[in-house]
């Protein structure tokens, strides 16, 4: 059987940008990616990390990024077009998790901030410039270190609708 190209690409920037253990935590994440992947579009960047209060993989590629959790409950997949992406900012927590901000036009069929954490911190400026340049902004603005609290506040709330049921 012959991986497709999307596959190949998949499985060398995952060798080259995730460890071993890495790679392992995310195995399932990874075999998701590929088929949310179109013919021809090409994973740039990935890292191990958080969106709305779930840990999974952020993937960049030249037109998207994701956010895939395969949770036995729950799981979550997300993809956001680089062309609604205004402006992004980076930064660090007081534990350890790096931060990326990006912020969407108001035209956007999203919310306008997107939150990430990304373990760990020192992939955030590769995963940061993945998406300035595929995005074609060109700058990142870093902010520094950043309260866990303003970060936590929107996964609270998704942890309290999934508890209640109403999953993503």
């Amino acid at each position: 059987m012959q991986e497709s190209n999307a596959s190949k690409s998949i499985v060398e920037v995952s060798l080259s940008d995730l460890s071993a253990p890495a790679r392992l935590a995310v195995r399932k994440e990874l075999r998701r990616l590929e088929s949310m992947v179109e013919p021809g579009e090409i994973v740039v960047s990935l890292a191990r990390g958080a969106y709305k209060g779930r840990f999974g993989l952020v993937a960049v590629t030249e037109k998207r990024v994701f956010f895939v959790d395969r949770a036995k409950i729950n799981s979550q997949t997300t993809s956001f077009s680089l062309e609604w992406i205004e402006k992004i900012e980076t930064g660090s927590t007081p534990l350890g998790y790096g931060r990326i901000e990006l912020y969407l036009k108001a035209d956007a069929p999203a919310p306008n901030r997107l939150r990430f954490k990304v373990v760990p911190k020192t992939k955030t400026e590769q995963l940061a410039k993945a998406i300035s340049i595929h995005s074609g902004l060109g700058k990142v603005s870093e902010v520094g270190l950043v309260p866990d609290e303003s970060v936590e506040s929107e996964c609270l709330e998704t942890t309290t609708d999934e508890q209640n049921g109403a999953g993503t």
